[in-house]
């Protein structure tokens, strides 16, 4: 019982986590978190306005190609835990596939597995240089829904350490192996201090941000960061290709499996005018043309279905996760071939 706030918590296993849960109303927390990631914003404009901002030239020498790796909805400091059977134990027992350890795991895991294809292909191209693509929810967030707190560990706090610790040993991995790596994102939706947040309280601009500031400390001339900060999509070239990246959220699930899907899709192209494109958000991975000529990849999470997909009939069954995609970019295709990365 704890006297000050006149709460009880239930005496097992869960009462240290429960105990951590904020005892303030849900008005102040939102205030609290709003202030906290204001005054962040605020440090790192300062610190990035003291230093040149990260740029370098993609190297695109002709016959060759580049590499492309899509990354998104790591959803730091959410937990998943799964009940099953054991035939040692001869009962079922509950066990974590998924925390914030195993997240970071999974993104260095994608790097080796980059390097892996990289090498497989080598045999029919040579790549000049490397574009990690970032499609945003690095960090889970808090109160996106209901009784989220259930489910996560850490505070928004950790999640931005935890993400930019992870990305930021990623892209020096690649920039040992490249000649330029050239870092690509937006935002997602559930980066925020509430559901209705506006995007400039985006805890994955905060993760981007303090990426680009330790990369630039740590002195890399071989990185180029760009990432949007006022739309939830971004518009880049890749080799003369115009790559249109978003998080994923305002589409449908599936790219061009329905008559809706694609009708939204079409417009896309139409609206932004791209030779290729990828989004994230519903944790389904697929890769389709759209009026069989604009390539769409729909991006993967290493986050395992918990009770939700469960309790609306598409249970997480899967013995391996899935990590992003691997692909390749010439002068001639905007996609030559493409893996999708698991963690075997």
């Amino acid at each position: 019982y704890d006297r000050e706030a006149n709460v009880w918590f239930l005496a097992d296993e869960r009462s240290g986590r429960l105990r951590n849960i904020s005892t303030e109303t849900k008005q102040q927390i939102t205030r609290e978190v709003s202030e906290w990631v204001e005054e962040e914003q605020a440090t790192l404009f300062r610190r990035l306005r003291r230093t040149e901002p990260l740029k370098a030239d993609p190297v695109e020498r002709d016959g060759h190609e580049s590499l492309g790796i899509i990354l998104g909805d790591t959803h730091f400091g959410d937990v998943v835990e799964k009940e099953y059977w054991s035939d040692e134990d001869g009962e079922y027992v509950t066990q974590e596939v998924f925390n914030p350890e195993i997240t970071a795991d999974c993104i260095a895991r994608l790097g080796e597995k980059a390097l892996y294809f990289r090498d497989l292909m080598s045999s029919v191209a040579t790549f000049d240089d490397v574009y990690l693509f970032l499609l945003g929810d690095i960090g889970t967030g808090n109160e996106v829904y209901e009784r989220q707190h259930v489910d996560t560990r850490g505070t928004l706090r950790d999640q931005i350490e935890w993400g930019v610790s992870a990305l930021f040993q990623l892209i020096r991995t690649l920039a040992e192996e490249f000649e330029t790596v050239q870092v690509r994102g937006v935002p997602g939706n559930h980066g925020t201090d509430k559901p209705s947040a506006a995007i400039g309280v985006n805890t994955d601009l905060i993760t981007y941000s303090w990426v680009d500031d330790r990369l630039r400390d740590s002195g890399f001339d071989n990185v180029d960061l760009r990432y949007s900060e006022t739309h939830e999509y971004l518009n880049t070239t890749v080799r003369g290709w115009r790559c249109h990246i978003r998080h994923g959220h305002d589409e449908l699930e599936h790219v061009d499996e329905t008559a809706a899907s694609s009708r939204d899709w079409r417009g896309l192209v139409d609206e932004f005018d791209f030779d290729f494109s990828m989004k994230g958000h519903h944790h389904s991975p697929s890769f389709h043309k759209v009026m069989n000529k604009y390539p769409v990849f729909a991006a993967p999470s290493p986050k395992p279905g918990g009770e939700f997909p469960s309790r609306i009939g598409k249970p997480d069954v899967s013995k391996h996760r899935d990590l992003g995609w691997v692909f390749g970019i010439s002068d001639d295709r905007p996609v030559t071939w493409q893996f999708l990365a698991d963690e075997r």
